[in-house]
């Protein structure tokens, strides 16, 4: 039920209940400390005034009592002899004597102890009576109405009753402006943050906050929408480039068919034109399975069916298989294999494997050499693609890994390439729960490194 309270009256809530606890506490405080300090000084108003009043009786004549001695309205003062004889010297209540008490002042100690006598309470002392030789003749009692301590406490609980409901409602009302004011940057935030749309993603907060809890809130907020605007524009541009990428090869076929309804007589004409449609549809077939695969690997749905497989077999087939294209372009393929065996997907494996050693055969120079190696690495196995090609601009390396990003558009096209391959490979190696990394020297070569957990 609760929970259905705005925060902001959570907020107060919650800090009045603190304000309550304090006040609690410190009423309890302030009572037990001036109810100790008044019980000390009532005890030691009493120990001075029974040496005074011992001092003033007359100890021939008990009936008499020095007069230098001053009595209070409060005061109870009696003398109890060894012989059992009472002098009352001022006892407007007549309240019995504790006989314990009275026994131990005649023993020689001194004697405190609080009575109640007709519904109030004393505060007596008893000590010891004795004469110019020593001689203990009996025990004097002095009391003071426990009133001196009971009425300013009394004064105390009053005020305190007048100043809490004071000090709740304050505390209630503080706690309310104080958490509006604590709020007000998340007011901000929810205002700011509906005013932004799903075309409007390039806006941010830019918030200046502290360190803290909203300032940490506001600045992740608009680390977010950073994520989701470059998301956004990378789908976007996807989509845009595969639309352009699928539109090529359709353009081709709608016009290889018109060329051949229109002109094509015989029927290898008819067959010239189907075999360059076979060409154009394995193409658009490749392209689609490709943006399939991405699609899959951005939906987390391009799982590996591990199992046991050794790199390095895996990279001699596929150096055997690529041979003929590299003597077809005058490169040489080498290989420097150690037995490195991991668990994943041998397939996806190849296909990395095989992407990775066509582009490095379509960007190496007739002569070149394009070398095959496995291994280990700091607790990973690594397979590295590296040649002597034409290497990549830095300013081109950051993007390489982009979707149809091509280093040289012209060039790619008329070899075929889309600018997925790379991606693709990189998302098989994250659905390993690895990476691919390249380094470049422009005009020496490049590597790339595949890198799997063992």
């Amino acid at each position: 039920m609760i929970r259905r309270i705005p925060i902001r009256w959570r907020l107060a809530f919650w800090y009045t209940v603190l304000t309550v606890g304090v006040l609690i506490v410190f009423t309890a405080a302030v009572y037990t400390g001036m109810k100790r300090n008044l019980s000390n000084q009532l005890d030691e108003d009493l120990k001075s005034q029974a040496a005074l009043a011992a001092e003033a009786v007359n100890l021939k004549n008990f009936e008499t009592f020095e007069t230098t001695y001053e009595f209070t309205d409060e005061a109870l003062l009696r003398v109890i002899l060894n012989t059992g004889e009472v002098y009352n010297y001022r006892d407007t209540r007549q309240a019995p004597p504790r006989l314990t008490d009275v026994a131990a002042a005649q023993q020689g100690k001194t004697v405190l102890s609080t009575v109640t006598y007709e519904r109030e309470k004393l505060r007596v002392i008893s000590v010891p009576l004795q004469v110019s030789d020593g001689t203990i003749v009996g025990a004097l009692q002095l009391g003071y109405s426990m009133r001196r301590i009971t009425d300013p406490l009394n004064v105390l609980v009053q005020a305190l009753w007048v100043i809490g409901p004071l000090a709740l409602l304050s505390a209630a009302a503080l706690g309310y402006l104080l958490a509006g004011r604590a709020l007000r940057p998340v007011a901000r935030i929810t205002t700011l943050a509906s005013q932004i749309g799903g075309d409007d993603l390039h806006s941010r907060l830019n918030l200046d906050l502290p360190n803290d809890e909203l300032g940490r809130l506001a600045r992740t907020f608009d680390s977010m929408l950073d994520r989701i605007d470059g998301a956004f524009q990378r789908q976007q541009q996807f989509t845009g480039d595969a639309a352009h990428e699928l539109r090529t090869p359709l353009a081709l076929m709608r016009s290889q068919i018109d060329l051949a309804v229109s002109q094509a007589d015989t029927a290898d004409e008819y067959r010239e034109a189907l075999v360059a449609l076979d060409g154009d549809v394995a193409r658009m077939t490749t392209l689609v399975g490709t943006l399939l695969s991405l699609a899959r690997a951005d939906a987390g749905e391009l799982v590996p069916n591990r199992e046991e497989i050794d790199l390095a077999w895996l990279a001699a087939d596929v150096v055997e298989q690529m041979t003929p294209l590299a003597e077809e372009n005058e490169i040489r393929l080498a290989m420097s294999l150690q037995v490195t065996v991991v668990q994943a997907d041998a397939d996806m494996v190849i296909q990395v494997l095989v992407n990775l050693v066509d582009n490095a055969i379509k960007n190496t120079l007739s002569g070149g050499t394009v070398t095959v190696e496995t291994g280990k690495d700091r607790g990973q196995a690594i397979v590295t693609v590296r040649d002597t090609g034409i290497g990549i601009a830095p300013e081109h390396l950051t993007h390489i890994f982009d979707r149809f990003y091509r280093v040289d558009t012209g060039r790619a096209r008329a070899r075929g390439g889309s600018g997925l391959g790379l991606a693709i490979c990189q998302s098989i190696a994250r659905a390993h729960d690895g990476e691919i990394t390249a380094t470049s020297v422009l005009g020496t070569g490049s590597a790339f490194t595949l890198r799997l957990p063992m």
